[in-house]
């Protein structure tokens, strides 16, 4: 995280989520360019993890930088997959219910691989971040059946 001018003890030691967040979304969407993720899914990001903090929260523990990166980690995957598969997840005109069935597996699958992106325990550098946002995209691509 020092790579991405972040301070990991001075985000735990932050009690404003939002400002987390927006710190940790910056740091995690800033680098990727080649249109991996448009802007207005930087937002859905940056509002999913803003969201994500509150509800932590409310259930009486707030979440780790480390949570946070992996959640934000999770939620880039799922909308840049999201925004690959759609058209495929209407072919043959779905019911609303499967479309959500798929959304769900596919935001399951986004977590798992979060869950397991190695990242170092002094903070995620730039380059964790990219390779583990890479990586889950080409998983799920492989998983949804494209090269």
């Amino acid at each position: 995280m020092r790579d991405l001018g972040l301070d990991y003890d001075a985000l735990r030691a932050n009690p404003d989520p939002l400002q987390v967040t927006k710190a940790i979304v910056d740091a995690a969407c800033g680098p990727l360019q080649d249109g991996t993720i448009e802007d207005h899914e930087q937002r859905l990001v940056a509002a999913d993890i803003a969201s994500w903090i509150l509800q932590e929260q409310a259930d009486g523990a707030a979440p780790t930088a480390d949570e946070i990166v992996r959640e934000t980690i999770a939620l880039i995957v799922f909308e840049a997959a999201c925004s690959e598969t759609a058209a495929r997840l209407q072919q043959g005109d779905p019911t609303a219910a499967a479309v959500l069935a798929a959304e769900d597996e596919i935001r399951a699958t986004a977590r798992v691989l979060a869950d397991n992106a190695p990242l170092s325990v002094t903070g995620a550098t730039e380059g964790e971040l990219r390779r583990a946002i890479e990586k889950g995209i080409e998983s799920l691509r492989t998983i949804w059946g494209r090269p």
